[in-house]
C-alpha cells in the first residue's frame, strides 16, 4: 500500500526522469526540425529519396521504377496519384500475409477507419513509420510541452495503448 505522500514523491521522480529522457532527444529533434524548415525543398527531396530507397524493392517500387527516380519531377511522371481504393488490393495482399508489396516486410499492425465507404480502410503501420512518426513526433511534442508547461506531467494522467497484430 502506497500513501498519498509516497505516491506524490514517486510521481515527481518519474516525471523528472521522463522530462530528462524526453529533453535529451526532443531538444535535438527540435533543432533538426528548425534547421530543415530553413530549406523546405531540400528537406522534401531528402524525405522523397528516403521513401524511394526504402520501398525500391517492393512490388510497388519495382512497378514504378523507384530505383531510377532521382527527382520529384521524375516521381510525378512515374507514380500516379492514387486513392485508397486504388491501393486497396495491395493493402489486402499485405493483410493476407504477403510481404514487400507497398513497403518492405509486413506491418506491425493496422489502424482502421470507419470512413464513409461500406468497407473499413486498413492503414498499415510499419515499424519504420511507428518509430519515426509515433515515437518521434511524440517525443518532439512532449518536449515542447515540457518546455512550455514544465509541470504538465506532475499530476495524474491517463495513457491508452493498443495491441499490435502478430
Amino acid at each position: 500500500h502506497i500513501s498519498f505522500l509516497e505516491d506524490d514523491v514517486f510521481r515527481s521522480i518519474a516525471s523528472m526522469f521522463m522530462k530528462l529522457g524526453i529533453s535529451t532527444t526532443g531538444r535535438s529533434m527540435l533543432k533538426s526540425l528548425n534547421a530543415k524548415s530553413l530549406d523546405v525543398k531540400g528537406a522534401q527531396a531528402e524525405v522523397l529519396q528516403g521513401i524511394l530507397s526504402y520501398a525500391r524493392d517492393t512490388a510497388y517500387g519495382l512497378e514504378h521504377g523507384f530505383r531510377t527516380i532521382d527527382s520529384s519531377h521524375a516521381y510525378q511522371q512515374r507514380v500516379p496519384i492514387n486513392s485508397y481504393e486504388d491501393l486497396r488490393p495491395s493493402v489486402s495482399r499485405h493483410a493476407g500475409g504477403e510481404t514487400d508489396v507497398l513497403f518492405p516486410g509486413k506491418p506491425m499492425f493496422y489502424a482502421t477507419t470507419s470512413g464513409t465507404t461500406d468497407e473499413p480502410k486498413l492503414i498499415p503501420i510499419t515499424r519504420k513509420y511507428h518509430d519515426e512518426c509515433y515515437n518521434g513526433l511524440t517525443k518532439l511534442s512532449l518536449y515542447t510541452m515540457f518546455k512550455d508547461i514544465p509541470d504538465f506531467m506532475d499530476a495524474r494522467h491517463l495513457t491508452m495503448v493498443e495491441h499490435a497484430v502478430a
